[in-house]
């Protein structure tokens, strides 16, 4: 119902019953002249009577309900798929337990009492799952493979006899690779059971009702995935990977709802007894952590995994698999790796399929089933899995409480429209392009090139992408994929819990200050567009939170030191508001709490990129109080270019920007919430436009049209000049326009401003800490290579004995995640240079940062972000 519908609905209600009350009235005074007496007598009391009176008649209104956002809209840039499925009726179907079965409220007795076990067997689902082993085998690509392969073992060097001798080496060899062949197909292929998935349903159903309060799930975006999957074309899902129940959890759902189940690629390292054996008949196909074992290049592991998952797209199979690699170790999402999305490109661009719909899939936990990962961050190396290991970690698993998990399916869309639409995307975005040109051509974005979407060389080596344009347009997509992930996730209590006390409360906050901050934190999220999972009243979600967090990674006591706390809590009184909540911040508990707390940073990067472009462009002074009299004025474009310089450096942190959209965009309208929370305040004189975004439409407008004057002024001139110079106008007018940059005023002065711009900054200010460390190592690769191995080492050594001795501003900058990626984002902005001796990955500087002044620079451009 619509609201309009909805207001005339109460209002003719209103109407009807006041119609109603009018005429009885009148009646009855008119009819009973005691009646009139009495209202003669109480003449005074009758505007109290008659409000009374309405209370008791007219029909209660209440407020219109707020209404939560709905997430999972496909990307603007792909507008069929963002239409496609949708219908208005969507967002108002509100959310579904899955563990909840309808059966439990039957009214027959038997579906009453085994409510789960009617309900797995009433689902209708009979999905045939074919065996594609014998189409793999006999496959010519495969059979192309084995034969260059079985030729190229005997180099020249080796060819010591006769050619008959040879050919029957060779034959040898090509016998011998067919053998490893059928036991790499039969190690590695799902058999799926129907009877399989029904029963595992039922067993899921009693075991995970056990650990868990509930499986949420948005029944608007179920309702789009049925839609997609009642097409005769493959379903990709694409989850964020944060525990092992992801494995199964996606399955789950979909056969609770009678939807195919996925083919799901899994690590091998997973093929253990009992839990591999059951995986395996789930659907689960296992394939290498690592494709080449030994450092060269296995081209017939990579065809025979390439050749299974093309066998079974062709027969509309759909899949599952993890685009980050592994679970995430630090609540972030790990920067995505291409190699499995490769080969779905791959087979859509040689028409074995005509298209493939993706759906991003986000999952957030209340608390992490798989325990934590902080001997991993403290540099100890990962234990392998075994069969006890899984045993002992199952059994602590159903011993505990893990409050509600929540999954949500984002909008399918059309891998066909995307590569199609992608074309159109940005620099630098549009990388998937080959450009034909002339050999006299020098570069790849003269007028005169023209383009066209390729698929790979070849489709002989399966994941290895040989064209470098089809390489960015794999990587292109997955970045876009976890870039939905991330935005389709909703929240939970213990993150927003986190993130309050690392951001806001490090030293700790009454349980009634903490609360007031919630539902604060709960509103900024909801005006992001993101949803929240939980509801109910907020102190009641925030004891909740701290109960699953527990007291390793919080601390709680009374605010009173001859109280315990048990005799606050336990009181009947609101003593209980003396509770005190301090989080804990030494190693290496603090990873866990920055664990969770990292996922609700994700909706805030944008903007603590510009709070943290704001602290070097004010003196220091100002920080520390010093002239209040006077005020701080910024440059938008400095601020902004600067807060592109943070998210150049932390690219592997987050996906700041989807492909499709500018980063320099995305900034702008994240720079617009800083002035409507008045932390900037722009200046009286400067009131050329009505907002930001205003100003960079018309500056680009008007570079456009001084471009086209200039080249209509160069084709009167001189019908020979080049497009070099009219580039170079271009460049000019920019620098021009630019002129025209707004001063904003930071309000240092207010309390409400500035605690928001601190909580802001404390998003990222951690990773740069950890950059900021990073880039001062540096200094030991001066006309000096290292191995990373030791540099890393080294590096993560010296965070540690930070934090111990008290001159960390944050102890979680110790992290052995974020210090790998700081190596990475160097390494990529040619900052240092990374080559392969024997074994050993070697780094050395850059040849620009030979000289210890321009390395100085750089180190100094991260000390600025600190106070």
């Amino acid at each position: 119902m619509s609201p309009h519908q909805y207001k005339e609905m109460i209002s003719s209600g209103r109407n009807a019953w006041k119609n109603h009350y009018d005429a009885r009235k009148s009646q009855s005074l008119s009819n009973n002249k005691v009646l009139r007496n009495i209202g003669q007598k109480y003449a005074s009391t009758r505007p109290l009577l008659e409000l009374i009176c309405s209370y008791k008649i007219m029909p209660t209104v209440y407020p219109a309900p707020k209404r939560r956002p709905f997430q999972g809209r496909c990307c603007s840039c792909l507008p069929a798929s963002k239409n496609r499925y949708y219908t208005d009726d969507i967002p108002d179907r509100g959310i579904e337990n899955i563990l909840q079965v309808k059966t439990r409220y039957s009214s027959n007795w038997f579906k009453r009492t085994f409510d789960q076990f009617s309900h797995v067997m009433a689902l209708g689902f009979s999905y045939v799952y074919p065996d594609v082993s014998m189409d793999v085998l006999t496959s010519p690509r495969l059979a192309e493979v084995v034969n260059k392969t079985a030729t190229e073992t005997f180099t020249p060097s080796n060819k010591m006899g006769d050619s008959s001798n040879i050919d029957d080496q060779t034959e040898k060899e090509r016998k011998k690779i067919q053998g490893r062949v059928k036991r790499l197909i039969h190690k590695m292929e799902a058999i799926m059971s129907n009877k399989l998935l029904r029963f595992t349903a039922w067993f899921l159903h009693k075991l995970l009702s056990h650990l868990l309060s509930g499986i949420l799930v948005d029944s608007g975006q179920l309702e789009m995935v049925k839609r997609a999957c009642r097409k005769d074309i493959p379903v990709l899902f694409l989850p964020s990977h944060r525990s092992h129940l992801d494995y199964i959890l996606i399955t789950f759902i979909l056969v609770n709802h009678e939807l195919k189940a996925p083919h799901v690629a899994a690590g091998d390292n997973l093929l253990i007894p009992v839990f591999g054996a059951l995986m395996r008949h789930l659907g689960g196909y296992f394939i290498r952590r690592k494709l080449d074992k030994s450092g060269k290049r296995d081209y017939v592991y990579r065809a025979v995994l390439q050749t299974y998952m093309e066998e079974l797209l062709k027969r509309n199979q759909n899949f599952e698999f993890f685009v980050e690699g592994g679970r995430t170790r630090s609540g972030k999402a790990i920067y995505p790796k291409a190699g499995l999305l490769s080969v779905i490109v791959d087979a859509f661009n040689e028409n074995v399929v005509s298209d493939v719909y993706i759906v991003p899939v986000g999952i957030s936990y209340d608390r992490l089933m798989d325990g934590n990962f902080c001997r991993e961050q403290m540099g100890q190396p990962k234990r392998c899995e075994t069969f006890w290991r899984a045993c002992v970690a199952i059994w602590q698993v159903i011993m505990s409480q893990y409050g509600f998990v929540r999954v949500d399916f984002g909008q399918a869309f059309s891998l066909k429209e995307y590569v199609k639409e992608s074309q159109k995307f940005p620099d630098p975005h549009v990388n998937h392009l080959q450009y034909e040109s002339s050999p006299d051509s020098e570069s790849p974005t003269s007028p005169n090139c023209t383009m066209k979407v390729i698929a790979s060389e070849t489709s002989l080596y399966g994941t290895d992408v040989v064209s470098e344009s089809q390489r960015k347009l794999v990587q292109g997509l997955a970045e876009h994929i976890v870039y939905a992930c991330v935005s389709n996730q909703a929240l939970m209590c213990t993150q927003l819990v986190s993130v309050l006390l690392l951001n806001r409360h490090r030293e700790g906050v009454s349980i009634n200050v903490l609360v007031e901050d919630f539902d604060w934190l709960k509103e900024e999220i909801r005006s992001h567009g993101r949803d929240l999972g939980f509801c109910g009243k907020t102190r009641d979600v925030v004891s909740h939170a701290l109960t699953l967090l527990g007291d390793r990674l919080v601390k709680q006591h009374s605010s009173d030191k001859n109280r315990s706390l048990k005799d606050v809590t336990t009181d009947n009184n609101n003593e209980e508001d003396n509770i005190f909540v301090e989080p804990v911040t030494s190693l290496p508990d603090i990873f866990e709490l920055y664990y969770y707390a990292n996922v609700s940073n994700s909706v805030f990067v944008l903007e603590s990129a510009i709070a943290n472009a704001i602290y070097p462009l004010v003196p220091y002074e100002k920080w520390q109080g010093f002239y209040p009299e006077e005020t701080t004025v910024i440059s938008q474009r400095k601020l902004l270019r600067e807060a592109a310089k943070v998210c150049m450096y932390l690219r592997y942190e987050y996906i700041f920007s989807p492909p499709c959209k500018p980063i320099d965009l995305m900034l702008i309208d994240a720079f617009e919430r800083f002035t409507a929370a008045e932390i900037l305040q722009r200046q009286e004189n400067d009131t050329n436009y009505t907002n930001s975004h205003e100003q960079h439409l018309a500056l680009q407008l008007a570079k456009t049209l001084s471009c086209q004057d200039e080249d209509d002024d160069d084709d009167d001139d001189d019908d020979d000049d080049d497009d070099d110079d009219t580039n170079d106008f271009c460049a000019n007018s920019e620098e021009d326009l630019d002129d025209e940059d707004r001063l904003y005023i930071v309000n240092l002065k207010d309390d409400r401003s500035m605690s928001k711009l601190h909580f802001l900054r404390a998003v990222l200010a951690p990773l740069l800490e950890t950059y900021y460390i990073t880039a001062c190592h540096l200094v030991l690769l001066v006309k000096n290579a290292m191995p990373e191995d030791d540099f890393t080492s080294r590096v993560h050594k010296h965070l540690k004995e930070r934090v111990s001795s008290g001159v960390a501003s944050y102890a979680e900058s110790a992290s052995l995640d974020t210090l790998k990626n700081a190596v990475r984002s160097f390494q990529h902005h040619k900052v240092i240079n990374c080559y392969q001796v024997a074994n050993l990955r070697m780094l050395e500087l850059h040849y620009r940062y030979q000289q210890e002044r321009d390395l100085y620079k750089l180190i100094d451009s991260f000390e600025a972000y600190r106070l």
